[in-house]
């Protein structure tokens, strides 16, 4: 049950963030500093909120609720969710390695720092693109090597295989959401770019665990024959 109501808190939660992030994006100058419900802050509405920080987390917290008791629910009259540990763990450290390999661009971007002279940003996007794919794989192998996973090098190789491509996925989709909201700086855009290059992300490291799981299932079968 605890598995179960875990996943769909976090589903829930980064939905309503996400569609609360999309809505304040999308709204009109006129009404961007309303509720996501349409009442303004100066209405009766009886929950004031006095920043969007605490707007989005009492949002996401509702979604997470819903998701718990959704969990709940479903548990109640059945479901059972068998959780791979290594799927888990390959995703947490694909995602670290990644934010730490990007963070120089990140700490660039949010304290708008000047670049030194010689670096252009787009050497600066490159060279911080392939020491986050370098990173994501490292932490992967390390991470499941340190639990003793049986498949620990397939699934580093798939992740290695499939990371460049899910990194452009993320890229393309994290700019098309950016261009959806006019590319503004607002908190809202920055939620729903993160919160989209972050699912992507996660589904690629996923993928690349089950591709792994799958490639060295099969070269057991072969080995028994």
């Amino acid at each position: 049950m605890r598995r179960l109501c875990l996943a769909l808190m976090l589903v829930g939660g980064l939905t309503a963030f996400l569609a609360a992030a999309l809505f304040q994006g999308l709204s009109s100058p006129e009404v961007a500093g309303t509720f996501i419900t349409g009442y303004s802050q100066t209405s009766s509405f009886p929950v004031r909120f006095s920043s969007d920080p605490a707007r989005y987390l009492t949002v996401g917290l509702l979604g997470a609720v819903v998701g718990l008791v959704s969990g709940a629910v479903l548990h109640a009259v059945g479901m059972r969710m068998s959780a791979d540990d290594g799927a888990v763990l390959t995703v947490l450290a694909g995602l670290l390695g990644s934010a730490i390999g990007l963070s120089p661009v990140l700490i660039t971007m949010a304290a708008t720092i000047d670049l030194t002279a010689g670096v252009t940003p787009l050497g600066m996007y490159a060279i911080t693109g392939v020491l986050a794919y370098l990173l994501a794989i490292a932490a992967v192998h390390v991470s499941l090597r340190v639990i003793g996973d049986p498949t620990t090098k397939s699934t580093t190789r798939a992740t290695a295989v499939l990371l460049p491509a899910g990194g452009i996925l993320a890229t393309a989709a994290g700019v098309g959401s950016a261009w959806t909201l006019g590319f503004s700086t607002a908190t809202s855009t920055w939620i729903v770019v993160v919160i989209v290059v972050v699912l992507i992300l996660s589904g690629t490291f996923a993928m690349a665990r089950v591709a792994g799981v799958r490639r060295s299932a099969s070269s057991i079968g072969m080995s028994a024959r």
